[in-house]
């Protein structure tokens, strides 16, 4: 999005923040020539974010995860810190050429 030099200059004049025009572009709904974000559409936004910390917070806790995708699929997903390359290559199946399977 673009911002003209009036519109850069009443934000900074009414006190709005460049990110707070940035949210109202992504996240407000279109009413004919405006975008329009309402206290209760915040509040509610406020809500979703406040438990989507909690659940990022909880993932950190854990270490982070990997999730194994192949077209669009998830195959499987594991704790990131789960990984062990000594593991991997003792479980793994090994041809009569030394190859891995």
């Amino acid at each position: 999005m673009k911002n003209t030099k009036h519109a850069i200059a009443r934000a900074s004049q009414r006190g709005i923040k460049d990110m707070f025009v940035k949210l109202v572009y992504l996240l407000g709904t279109d009413i004919d020539d405006k975008r329009l974000i309402t206290r209760k559409q915040c509040l509610e936004l406020s809500s979703v974010l406040s438990v989507l910390k909690r659940k990022v917070d909880q993932m950190a806790e854990k270490g982070g995860y990997v999730g194994v995708i192949n077209k669009n699929t998830l195959l499987t997903i594991y704790r990131a810190n789960s990984y062990s390359p000594k593991k991997a290559k003792k479980f793994s199946k090994v041809n009569d050429l030394g190859e891995v399977l």
